[in-house]
């Protein structure tokens, strides 16, 4: 269906009218006042998309909202869920977008927390939280029957020494073997590592076969790897070791050690969040003047000049709305050259906004 077309409207002061509408275009209606524009729009195309997508919920769902008309005509096809955006003033605000004023972001948001994946910012896994039925069960589906395996548990990832005590300790603590920059080595041999290079270790927890009946032994091995690996369990296939490798982790974090993630929900992806706003510009896509910023600093410096020339003003736009005195003072040594030129040059330098930042007449510098 590329078209949606309407037969019969009669809303309002709309007269039978029958009418075709192109798909995937921009469609404006155009009339004299009173002709019928909004009751085509919103009263009949709107309340009836909406009307369709609250009649497909579930009966529980429809009982907590307000039941819609249909609209006064005989018959309409080819129409999607319908999102309006109403005629009021929308307030100048930076932080407004269309998805705030038409509130579809909140549901945006709400999705992306509830179906999102997340993924390491650094490396791209997938960061995902497995218990340890879980790995058994993903364990036995990918190996075959029979197969050879080996429980590691991470121990030191990419970090540089020579760990003597430590393969000592594990020696005594009973491990036999371990798997040392991606070599099976038993810990009763001579192991020399160079103390200036990054090393990678996992201690073999477990050697068995993957069978459905040693379900039990694997549980209590994976509980095992995850207590020494802090989180953390591999899996490596093959007698020697030489098969592929597989790291899982019972915590919300990098499977490659580059950290933890929280757990997802709305208010990480609202610009206008704390939690979910960009540090630079706090959610607002632009640095403000007066930013602190290394790569501002020059060119706030340059513009301070003229704008205390212009409006005897020191450029703190960067302030927060409750800054102390001390915060005011970083913000001012930022500009200090600026000010002090104009300071040389028998220009007043007034703090801007001094209700917000607290502060009343000129700060000497």
């Amino acid at each position: 269906m590329n078209q949606l077309s309407l037969k019969g409207a009669r809303e309002h002061n709309l007269k039978g009218i029958d009418l075709t509408i192109p798909r995937d275009s921009l469609i404006c209606f155009t009339g004299v006042s009173g002709s019928g524009k909004s009751s085509l729009a919103y009263d009949t195309i709107y309340r009836e998309g909406q009307r369709r997508f609250l009649e497909s919920l579930s009966a529980y769902a429809r009982q907590f909202m307000g039941r819609i008309e249909k609209p006064k005509l005989d018959h309409i096809e080819g129409l999607s869920p319908t999102v309006a955006i109403d005629q009021k003033s929308v307030s100048r605000n930076p932080r407004s977008t269309v998805g705030t004023v038409t509130e579809v972001w909140d549901f945006l948001r709400l999705l992306m927390a509830r179906l999102g994946t997340s993924h390491c910012p650094q490396c791209g896994e997938v960061v995902k939280a497995y218990a340890p039925e879980q790995i058994a069960d993903a364990i036995l589906a990918k190996s075959a029957p029979g197969a050879a395996l080996m429980l590691l548990a991470p121990v030191i990832r990419g970090r540089k020494g020579s760990y003597k005590r430590e393969l000592s300790d594990w020696r005594k603590a009973g491990y036999v073997r371990a798997r040392i920059d991606g070599r099976i080595m038993r810990l009763d041999e001579e192991i020399q590592l160079g103390r200036y290079h990054k090393h990678d270790i996992e201690l073999v927890i477990d050697r068995l076969r993957v069978e459905p009946k040693k379900r039990s032994r694997l549980m209590d091995s994976l509980e095992t790897a995850l207590a020494v690996g802090e989180g953390l369990v591999a899996t490596i296939e093959g007698k020697r070791g030489d098969g592929e490798f597989q790291l899982y982790s019972s915590l919300r974090a990098c499977p490659q050690g580059h950290g933890a993630l929280p757990e997802l929900e709305p208010r990480l992806f609202s610009f206008n969040s704390p939690q979910g706003a960009c540090e630079t510009c706090n959610g607002l896509g632009e640095c403000a003047r007066g930013s602190s910023h290394r790569g501002c600093r020059k060119e706030h410096s340059r513009a301070g000049a003229s704008l205390l020339q212009q409006e005897r003003l020191c450029p703190l736009h960067a302030l927060p709305r409750r800054s102390s005195r001390p915060g005011v003072e970083a913000v001012l040594r930022v500009h200090e050259d600026t000010l002090r030129q104009a300071q040389q040059e028998g220009v007043p330098c007034f703090v801007s906004r001094h209700g917000r930042a607290g502060l009343r007449g000129p700060l000497p510098l």
